[in-house]
């Protein structure tokens, strides 16, 4: 009995294996197409406008659920939005690292821009959600002592 109970683990072990495999096989032979899905797309396929467009269009959709928004202010966001994004892209593709006065003066001109689109309520919920840096304290800025 003890003899029968193992042939039948070590076949099974051996057939999850040989599944395995062939399924490992079929993904990575050579020679054949892949499947193009989102998962296994390359990024190279994707222009750098291509990337900007669907980043704006998707942070302006999400602005649109969270803030309960018209369709005239979702335009006006994926405007904004875009416009933004640019500029972060072409900094990011020049390879220039904005510096943190360059930054916060770009969020408050996009803050602005939101604030002229939303409403009050809109923009007070943005406001509120919204993350922000924590500021140091002095404990974090002095060394530790030994």
């Amino acid at each position: 009995m003890k003899k029968i109970i193992i042939t039948c683990a070590v076949l099974a072990i051996t057939a999850a294996g040989a599944f395995a495999q062939n399924s490992r096989q079929a993904i990575t032979t050579p020679g054949q197409p892949q499947p193009v899905t989102p998962l296994t797309r390359p990024q190279s396929d994707v222009t750098p406008e291509q990337r900007v467009q669907q980043f704006a269009e998707n942070q302006a959709r999400a602005f649109e659920r969270q803030y309960s928004m018209t369709p005239e202010q979702y335009k006006k966001m994926y405007a904004a939005c875009l416009e933004f994004t640019n500029k972060m892209e072409s900094q990011r593709t020049t390879g220039k690292q904005p510096t943190q006065q360059e930054f916060e003066a770009i969020m408050a001109e996009k803050d602005a821009k939101f604030k002229k689109i939303m409403t009050t309520d809109q923009f007070a919920k943005y406001e509120s959600t919204r993350r922000r840096p924590v500021p140091q304290t002095s404990a974090q800025q002095t060394p530790i002592r030994k």
